[in-house]
């Protein structure tokens, strides 16, 4: 998997869905990570430290993995598990 995505931007999606009574709100947060190209060598070292485990897309952005990531474009937070600030917006919306 880090094969494939280093040297490359990828998108990092979640789906949110907010109920309150009978009404439905659904969006979706969408962010661009881009890694940095990455030797065999660094891999390697990286997969050594099992930080992948447990991890949507074989990598910590928030940990380990953060020395590779070149750019990232949109919520940091949606890449860490949860998109926050969507979330929050979106009960504004639903109780406001």
């Amino acid at each position: 998997m880090l094969a494939l995505l280093q040297g490359r931007t990828h998108c990092v999606l979640t789906g949110i869905c907010v109920r309150v009574n009978d009404q439905c709100l659904t969006e979706c947060e969408k962010t661009e990570v881009t890694f940095a190209l990455m030797s065999e060598e660094e891999i390697r070292d990286y997969l050594d430290t099992r930080d992948y485990v447990d991890k949507a897309g074989s990598y910590g952005i928030q940990s380990k993995a953060a020395p590779y990531i070149r750019n990232i474009s949109g919520d940091y937070y949606n890449v860490v598990g949860f998109p926050v600030r969507r979330f929050y917006e979106m009960i504004g919306k639903m109780l406001g």
